[in-house]
């Protein structure tokens, strides 16, 4: 007979069931302990392997990342070419700040085995400033000279010292010289390659699927065996392509894609699809209403000007944008997070209409352009009764297509007043929207903006290597711009991105672009494991 019979006999029908209630404690307590135990000494950590889909609303036209102005084709080129910085294996600066000095890693290579080298950065760049490539980036690049000191090492020559200049170096996207070099840059668009790149990053294109009538509708990608960095944790990425809104909202129910990115707040109804989270990511960009004293005599006057600053309610306009989805501003420099924002609410409409009659402006009417969408429209019609508030009664909203906008209007600079967006790509440098070099087309100062002392201080911004330095120069420059009214500043907003709650390891620190959002897509993952510690 069995010890465990012999107890068993041994215990009354009572003693039997403590015995077996203590038992079963005992059980339950040795497998909490050793779950505790694992989840003590144990950690999540992510797995290569899994899938991730991008919905995007338009169309890739030319994957070129030096080239395209289009959000389609640089969210592709991000992940399908690198950053000069991650090729570099060293760098130097001689002292008057002047000459760069780069040096690349050793070994690097194309995704199709070809080699990368000092010539296909100096390619790359002589690409950005030839006229004829009408690259975004060649105002970043002008006066510039690039030489090869050895097949890894390129040395940069700057006409001025620039201290924004490393921060331009190491972002720009280098292009191979193989594929290019044979073909007119005019005929770029036309190459097979603007489709189906070559390049250097964690990922390289697959397969594209594209519909009988031409429309592109997905690009698989497949990390890149020859890049530089730590291979990616997703093993399949793919973009899929939509003609409107409807269509990739159909699919982020169906789960068939991921993740959706979007300047403007998304609609609520994105929000309340399930398994997913709604990101905001700060960006450096504000938006304003840039005033044009050419095309309107009276708003030459300041107090014109500030009266029509102070009669918006900058904390009842940011309610169009949706609850905690944008914050009001003052100023140029604006805050990149929400808890650092100290937005005074200047709004009094009786003072604006005081500085109005002493002004002693008769007739005022005032034409602002917006872009065509539903919520710019709403925020024109916002501001146009502010105005009207304050009693300016010629108050007329001109929506312009988003598309044409620039070439309509911007660069023609053909508007009285215009609420427009600026992207930073450095948040203390004004020089592009402030500096009085910079009030006719290609310059981006809206406002026709001079002064002399904000002249010096962006200049002096722009010498100055010391960050806390910097930062006080921006300050002076920005309280100036404040004072003078040259526009009224209205709010900044974040970049919104809504993603499976299954990803993880997405950097949601500030960035400058759309595609920034991806710099670090090779710690993205989707499957994670735990492991002992």
């Amino acid at each position: 007979m069995s010890i465990a019979s012999l107890l068993k006999n041994a215990m009354s029908s009572k003693e039997r069931v403590a015995f077996g209630i203590a038992s079963t404690a005992l059980i339950v307590s040795a497998i909490a302990t050793g779950v505790f135990s694992v989840k003590e000494n144990s950690s999540y950590v992510p797995v290569r392997g899994g899938s991730f889909s991008e919905g995007i609303i338009g169309q890739p036209v030319m994957v070129n990342p030096i080239l395209s102005k289009n959000q389609a084709d640089r969210d592709i080129s991000s992940l399908v070419y690198s950053p000069l910085s991650k090729l570099v294996s060293s760098s130097e600066t001689d002292p008057d700040q002047r000459v760069y000095t780069v040096k690349l890693k050793e070994g690097l290579l194309w995704d199709d085995g070809k080699p990368l080298t000092s010539d296909d950065v100096i390619f790359t760049i002589k690409t950005i400033q030839n006229p004829d490539a009408r690259s975004p980036f060649e105002k970043n690049w002008r006066g510039i000279s690039v030489e090869r000191s050895s097949e890894l090492q390129v040395v940069f020559t700057l006409p001025v010292p620039y201290s924004f200049f490393s921060e331009i170096l190491y972002k720009t996207p280098i292009i191979p010289r193989h594929i290019f070099s044979a073909i007119p840059v005019e005929n770029y668009r036309l190459s097979l390659y603007s489709l189906k790149p070559v390049g250097s990053g964690p990922y390289k294109v697959k397969k594209i699927d594209q519909r009988r009538d031409g429309f592109i509708t997905e690009y698989q990608l497949v990390p890149n065996p020859n890049y530089a960095g730590d291979p990616p944790f997703i093993t399949n990425f793919y973009f899929k392509f939509y003609e409107t809104e409807n269509d990739l909202f159909k699919d982020l129910r169906l789960r068939e894609i991921n993740g959706f990115g979007s300047l403007s707040p998304l609609d609520k109804r994105f929000e309340n699809v399930g398994n997913v989270k709604l990101e905001k990511i700060p960006m450096s960009r504000y938006y304003a209403i840039f005033f044009n004293p050419i095309n309107n005599p009276s708003l030459k006057n300041k107090s014109v000007r500030k009266a029509l600053d102070l009669a918006i309610d900058k904390n009842e306009l940011v309610k169009i944008l949706g609850d905690g989805n944008a914050f009001p501003i003052n100023s140029p420099l604006v805050p990149l997070l929400k808890e650092k924002n100290t937005f005074e609410n200047k709004y009094n409409q009786e003072t604006a209409r005081n500085l109005l009659e002493k002004a002693k402006v008769t007739n005022l009417s005032i034409n602002l352009i917006v872009p065509n969408t539903d919520t710019f429209k709403a925020i024109g019609e916002f501001i146009k009764n502010a105005w009207t508030g304050i009693g300016i009664t010629g108050v007329t909203i001109t929506p312009v297509d988003p598309d044409a906008i620039f070439d309509n209007a911007i660069k023609t600079r053909t508007y009285e007043a215009i609420l427009f967006g600026n992207a930073l790509e450095n948040p203390l440098d004004f020089f592009p929207f402030w500096h009085s070099s910079q009030r006719l087309s290609p310059g981006l100062n809206l406002s026709f903006y001079q002064n002399i002392d904000v002249d010096k201080l962006i200049e002096k911004i722009q010498e100055t290597r010391d960050e806390t330095e910097r930062e006080n120069l921006a300050n002076q420059a920005a309280s100036l711009i404040e004072n003078d009214v040259p526009a009224v500043f209205l709010y900044t907003e974040p970049y919104f991105y809504l993603r499976s709650e299954k990803l993880q390891g997405m950097n949601t620190n500030l960035i400058t672009a759309p595609s920034d959002r991806f710099l670090n897509v090779q710690n993205w993952s989707v499957i994670m494991a735990r492991v002992l510690k």
